[in-house]
């Protein structure tokens, strides 16, 4: 009986468990919002400049809606964008803020609909070439310092 609990007590708890957990450390977690760029783009990519919303919340295999605030490269003329990615078990979408670039490609769904497939990076890879972060930081987790920022200012005011 033992040995039939426990598998299931662990399969339990994996399927509650927030997303991110199952990623051991910081560095690991995948981020689709960008605060510079970097130096590789691939060619074809567009890259706009969005707004989540503070409290964002993406869900695996639904697109979220962001507001575009700017087209850096790229054309597309909406003032909104559905945004949908790949999730991993480290997949943690805004633990770098909300609001900011995102960089990919348009693709369209069955119906017309334009959606964004963005670039992701972990939070490990942004450090080792020295990018930025949305706390201003170059690199996560410092002490005193937010790992979860929920906008592009990291929670400072003023100017």
């Amino acid at each position: 009986m033992a040995g039939f609990l426990a598998p299931l007590l662990l399969s339990l708890g994996l399927a509650i468990s927030p997303t991110g957990v199952a990623c051991p450390t910081l560095d690991e977690r995948t981020v689709i919002v960008f605060h510079d760029m970097p130096p590789q783009i691939a060619r074809g990519n567009a890259v706009l400049d969005v707004d989540f919303g503070q409290g964002a919340t993406a869900r695996p295999d639904e697109p979220i809606v962001a507001r575009v605030r700017g087209i850096v490269r790229g054309r597309f003329d909406k003032q909104q964008v559905p945004v949908i990615f790949a999730w991993t078990g480290c997949s943690d979408p805004f633990a770098d803020g909300t609001s900011g670039l995102i960089i990919g490609r348009f693709a369209k769904n069955a119906d017309g609909t334009a959606i964004f497939y963005p670039t992701t990076e972990t939070m490990g890879d942004r450090r080792k070439r020295k990018g930025k972060f949305a706390d201003g930081w170059s690199r996560p987790g410092l002490p005193g310092v937010s790992s979860s920022p929920t906008d592009s200012s990291g929670g400072r005011s003023g100017p």
